[in-house]
Order: C-alpha cells, then sequence, then structure tokens
C-alpha cells in the first residue's frame, strides 16, 4: 500500500438538532493509521529499546550468577568447616595418647622414660626422613595400645628373631605372650636404644621379625622391654595439598584435603631430661660412663606456663640417643606440649578471592560468595609424657 504525505482526511459537517457536526471518515483514519504503522520504528527509538532489553537481562544475570555462587558458598563452607574439625580430632586424638607404655614389668610407665614417643619428621616407609631430620610439617607418634604383648626377651637379642619370654602380663599358655603376625613391636631398654618391627612368622615363642626402620645393630638383654606398637605419622603433601596418615610401610593414605599449611611446635621442660638412666658404668645420650649430665644438654628459659620453647634446630643437634632408624636427638625427651596448627582452603576456586585470607587464590569478585581460608590450632598435652620425671 502506498502512502502519500500529510494526505488529508476527508470529512464532511452534518446539522443535527441544530449543532453542525463534524463527521471523519473512517476509512481515511484507517488507511492513515496503516501508512504510520508502515513507516516502522526510528534508530533513536531501536537504540533506546535495545539499552533497555541489555539493561534488563544484564541485572537478571547478575543477581542469577550472584545467587549461584552464594549458593556454591553455602554447601564451601560447611564442607571447610567439616575438614577442619576431622583434622583437629585425628591428630588430637594420636597425640593424647602418644607416649602411653607398659603397664607392668621393670619397664613399666611412660614410653617417654625411654624413648621419643614424638618425633618431628616421618618414620618407616619409602618416604621415611633421615634421623637428623626435624621439619615443621610432619610428625611421628609411638604409644603402646591396650594390649597383653607386653613382656621381655627370653635371653640376649639381637637380629630379626627374638624369643618372647612371659611377663607378668602374659595370657596363659599363649605363646609369645599374644603376640600377633603383621604386628607392630618395639624393643627398648633403659639405654634410650630401640628398634621397630613388624611381625612375619610366628613359632612358639619365637618370632621373625621384619625391620620397619633401619636396625640399631644394638644388643638387647633380658631386662629390655617388648611390647606392641602403634607409629602413626601425619604429613603435609605440600604438591597436592593434603594431609597424609601412615602408620606403616605399606598404608599411606590422604586423610584431609585442601590443606595449605601445616606446622607443629614442640615445648618442654627447661631442664634436661633425667630418664633413661642407664647402669653404672654406661653411659648413653644423656649421661657419661660416671651419671654425670652431658654438658651439651642446657637449662632453657621457660614461658609464663612452665615450659620451654624447643625450636626445629634444637630438636636435630644431638647429643643422640640410639642408633638406625629410631635415633634422636636427647632433646625430643623434654617434649611435654604439641601445637599443631592446619590452615585449609575451600577445594572450589570459585568461592576463593584474591588476598591473605587466601593462601591460593581463586576467581571469586563478590565478597559475599566467597569463603576465606580456615586456620585450626590444636594445642595439646599428651597425658602420658606430662607424667614422665625430669625436668
Amino acid at each position: 500500500m502506498k502512502c502519500r504525505r500529510n494526505s488529508p482526511i476527508r470529512h464532511e459537517r452534518r446539522v443535527f438538532r441544530g449543532r453542525s457536526t463534524r463527521l471523519f471518515d473512517a476509512r481515511a483514519v484507517r488507511r492513515t493509521a496503516e501508512c504510520v504503522r508502515d513507516g516502522g520504528f526510528s534508530l533513536v527509538e531501536v537504540l533506546l529499546a535495545t539499552a533497555l532489553v541489555l539493561v534488563v537481562f544484564g541485572s537478571l544475570w547478575e543477581v542469577t550468577t550472584r545467587a549461584e555462587r552464594t549458593a556454591r558458598a553455602g554447601p564451601a563452607a560447611v564442607d571447610l568447616s567439616e575438614r577442619a574439625r576431622v583434622a583437629a580430632d585425628l591428630i588430637a586424638r594420636d597425640l593424647y595418647v602418644a607416649g602411653a607404655g607398659l603397664d607392668d614389668g621393670p619397664r613399666a610407665g611412660p614410653l617417654g622414660r625411654y624413648v621419643a614417643a614424638v618425633l618431628p619428621r616421618r618414620v618407616g616407609g619409602p618416604g621415611a626422613d633421615a634421623p637428623e631430620t626435624a621439619r615443621a610439617d610432619a610428625v611421628t607418634l609411638l604409644w603402646v595400645p591396650d594390649t597383653h604383648v607386653q613382656s621381655h626377651p627370653a635371653g640376649f637379642f639381637s637380629g630379626t628373631t627374638l624369643t618372647v619370654g612371659d611377663g607378668p602380663g602374659c595370657p596363659a599358655a599363649v605363646p609369645a605372650c599374644g603376640v600377633r603376625e603383621n604386628a607392630g613391636l618395639l624393643v627398648f631398654d633403659q639405654t634410650a636404644s630401640a628398634d621397630l618391627f613388624r611381625v612375619t612368622g610366628l613359632s612358639g615363642p619365637t618370632v621373625s621379625l621384619g625391620p620397619r626402620v633401619a636396625e640399631s645393630g644394638h644388643e638387647f638383654g633380658a631386662d629390655a622391654a617388648v611390647a606392641e606398637i602403634e607409629a602413626r605419622t601425619y604429613y603435609l603433601d605440600s604438591a597436592a595439598r593434603t594431609l597424609r596418615m601412615s602408620d606403616d610401610e605399606s598404608t599411606d593414605v590422604p586423610v584431609v584435603d585442601g590443606v595449605v599449611g601445616f606446622g607443629i611446635a614442640y615445648f618442654g621442660t627447661s631442664d634436661p631430661p633425667r630418664d633413661p638412666k642407664p647402669p653404672p658404668g654406661v653411659a648413653n645420650c644423656l649421661y657419661d660412663e660416671a651419671g654425670v649430665v652431658r654438658p651439651e644438654l642446657v637449662t632453657l628459659t621457660s614461658g609464663v606456663d612452665g615450659l620451654a620453647s624447643l625450636p626445629l634446630a634444637m630438636l636435630a643437634d644431638g647429643p643422640w640417643c640410639g642408633a638406625g632408624g629410631l635415633r634422636f636427638d636427647a632433646d625430643l625427651l623434654r617434649v611435654r606440649r604439641v601445637r599443631v596448627s592446619v590452615r585449609l582452603q575451600a577445594v572450589d576456586a570459585a568461592v576463593r578471592g584474591v588476598g591473605e585470607a587466601f593462601a591460593v587464590s581463586g576467581s571469586s569478585h563478590d565478597a559475599a560468595s566467597r569463603v576465606p581460608d580456615v586456620e585450626v590450632v590444636v594445642d595439646v598435652t599428651p597425658r602420658n609424657l606430662a607424667i614422665v620425671p625430669g625436668g
């Protein structure tokens, strides 16, 4: 349909009851309206409409995206809190029992009277650290579990075949005091020497042993102790950002992921340890042959709680107790309290931001949807170490 610009609308005037009435030509009006519609929108109108649509959809997109990020942040925060709780509970639980010793016999009492029950390194397995190592991101804990396997060698012992004597707590008519195959076994005496084994075979009172750490070569007498042992290591796998747990040479499993920081600090007695004291004429890491405390064991300045801070360098400079894989610094016998700090992050990078609150930066730019890192600090005084005399 073609339209002419400013085409006049025909109308006619009629007289009705003495009044002049102007009547429009309805068909002309319709044709004019159609011409207006056929003209379309101007460029300004199109741009304004487009801008309005973009504003509306942009607002909807922002609201939807923010709601999605907030919805992701809630579960991420819960997951982070739960992982922090698990990490704290696991380590605190094992620290509380660290140093538990024998119930009966001449070596009854806390394990810390004879060997270090807390070691600042990985012990056993292919990733074991050298005995001279002291690191802040690994700890090994030793304790005697609730067991009847608490006895002594039937004679002198050095090697991988042990005849177990009948200790006062051994079950009646049970050979080798109830030693089980594949169980961990610790042999130690008052010279601060110790060896860690795994039981590989049984034949009556005779036990075949496989070393879990390098053997000391020390000859143990009938006055030594033989006990089932738990040895558990916690350490940080910084590459995978995972806290791992190992309890022997074959078991090494992740326990908590998203860990971006793991540190351990040690506190102990200001005075040098007094136990273990060897027999007269025998020297060890604490005493010389005359029974005099070694001069390397200095008195430290204690804090307000009566304990002194034990820096890592002090735990790897000697004097050294024992030999082999369980060789340890004598100052580890001072340990009475352990502080463990674990820093965890949200696994989803979309709820992590940038700044000091995040060890590893994420992609979130919205403060409402960010989940900052969480740090858990656990201070534990292992009950068995707290009652060790000396210092």
